[in-house]
């Protein structure tokens, strides 16, 4: 298929979802050029071929106008918003410009509905292989018994914050903007600021264990939510974690159940109080570990990379 691609243009983190979306698109044999925002109309001139679709990536840096050029465009037009339902008040803002709207949360398709005329279908993120795998070994400097990566959202911070006394006992590695609050406290290591995907490899191959905490729905961070749309979809680390072939425990999200067999693939908690016996039992269990972290990895070769997302999206242009 002929595709005109718009990206994102926000490049942490969602230009590792450009690349990937890209890699697969490639991959599939599909034939594309991009169409960048702030740039869309010279674009177009210019474009090699005439396409039969328009995909757009989370919208965020298209303007009015823009949003406007496009909803006029005569082919048919698709965006996948990947930053729900945090920043969801901005993906409303050019969702009226698009036939078909795929968001990477299940709790924001009935208010798309509602707001749009569009097709709305919820489509989970994925993880991109060439990026997320095994590796036998990584430097000392990223291993651990148990690692975090991601930002220190609010409730992350209060989570680990009461851990704290427990996480004493273990090698303990954060990773990613806003842990430096947590740098004076003993047997954790804090790797401050933004993380590649090559270096975010290293600490889930070199970790024992995988913490991965889903922010919060209502975070107050950025403050785009003001339709408090809930959040029962897992995050993108979840499928990235399991292409490392990793061992992590991930608290729970109702989505979860549908996208792994929890128990035998995945191992969720609900409290930190669980989470805290949860990581009492696996860490010394590092067999049984490596067995649900091999399950978790071959559905995520099976099931969720990007070609497997990109496919439900080109299945519905007709």
């Amino acid at each position: 298929m002929k595709i005109a691609y718009i990206p994102s243009a926000v490049k942490k983190p969602f230009s590792v979802i450009d690349q990937a979306i890209v890699s697969a698109l490639k991959k599939m044999e599909h034939q594309l050029f991009w169409l960048k925002p702030g740039s869309l109309t010279k674009d177009w001139k210019r474009r090699p071929f005439d396409p039969r679709l328009v995909l757009a990536m989370l919208g965020e840096r298209l303007g009015p106008e823009e949003t406007a050029w496009i909803q006029d465009l005569s082919v048919p037009k698709a965006i996948w918003y990947t930053d729900d339902p945090y920043a969801i008040d901005s993906s409303l803002q050019t969702a009226g410009a698009f036939d078909l709207i795929f968001t990477n949360e299940s709790q924001a398709v009935p208010l798309y509905k509602q707001k749009t005329r569009a097709q709305v279908f919820h489509l989970p993120l994925a993880a991109p292989l060439q990026l997320y795998y095994p590796e036998k070994t990584v430097p000392s400097g990223y291993r651990s018994d148990l690692a975090l990566v991601g930002s220190a959202f609010q409730n992350r911070l209060q989570g680990v914050r009461k851990l704290s006394p427990f996480l004493f006992r273990y090698k303990t590695r954060l990773v990613g903007p806003g842990w430096y609050r947590l740098q004076h406290l003993p047997n954790i290591s804090v790797r401050r600021g933004w993380v590649e995907a090559d270096e975010v490899r290293r600490y889930y191959n070199g970790a024992k264990i995988v913490l991965n905490i889903h922010r919060s729905y209502d975070d107050p961070y950025l403050q785009k939510n003001t339709h408090q749309v809930k959040a029962d979809t897992p995050n993108n680390r979840v499928f990235e974690i399991a292409a490392c072939r990793a061992f992590q425990l991930v608290d729970e999200r109702k989505d979860l159940g549908r996208l792994f067999q929890p128990g035998k693939e995945i191992i969720t908690y609900r409290t930190l109080e669980e989470l805290k016996e949860k990581i009492a039992f696996y860490l010394p269990r590092p067999h049984l570990c490596q067995k649900i972290a091999h399950r978790a990895f071959e559905r995520t070769r099976k099931e969720h990379q990007y070609e497997n997302r990109l496919r439900q999206i080109l299945k519905l242009v007709r």
